[in-house]
């Protein structure tokens, strides 16, 4: 018997699974991790807001801001933290709402270099964002994981993905603002 303790999540059995532990321990993977980052639509959006940001020199005697710099002066790189697994996520009265399988925060830099009447310019901003990666093995109920993941959203402010093998709620999650990473991917 597995009585309800208020506070606490119950645990789901898909959680409990060799395939949860398998998908979360491939997660440690940097390199991985990095190939899903650049390769999802959502956080390509994200960067890509961020670059933009940063490519545009604000001129404080005309109150404007300047063309923006070619792409041959920008570059950027993107930097990962070590991955926390097992995440937990506290309401505001103090309440475990659940545990976020792994988080990570993700670093973009974004270099400009520019000569200027023969003088080099190097520009460089810092964006940090953190992820939040919920791991499903398999997709029961669509509704039970969406709550899960808006919560954790509300709570954290993470960008939340969720990292499962199915594909049959993938529009739907990303019509919420979930990134979606499959497996196979």
């Amino acid at each position: 018997m597995n009585p309800k303790v208020k506070g606490l999540p119950q645990l789901n059995t898909e959680q409990k699974t060799p395939k949860h532990d398998e998908l979360q321990i491939k997660l440690l993977d940097k390199e991985l991790l990095l190939k899903y980052i650049t390769n999802d639509p959502i956080i390509k959006i994200k960067i890509d807001r961020i670059i933009s940001s940063a490519n545009r020199k604000f001129n404080p005697d005309t109150y404007s801001y300047a063309t923006p710099y070619e792409d041959k002066y920008l570059s950027h790189s993107i930097e990962l933290s070590n991955p926390t697994l097992e995440y937990v996520v506290k309401s505001n009265n103090g309440f475990i709402s659940g545990y976020i399988d792994v988080v990570l925060q993700v670093q973009l830099l974004v270099n400009i270099r520019r000569i200027e009447k023969e003088e080099k310019q190097k520009f460089t901003r810092k964006e940090v964002f953190t992820l939040g990666i919920e791991i499903k093995p398999t997709i029961s109920t669509m509704g039970e994981i969406l709550r899960q993941l808006q919560t954790y959203k509300s709570l954290t402010g993470f960008h939340i993905v969720i990292f499962t093998p199915e594909i049959k709620y993938k529009t739907i999650f990303e019509g919420q603002g979930f990134s979606y990473w499959g497996e196979s991917e």
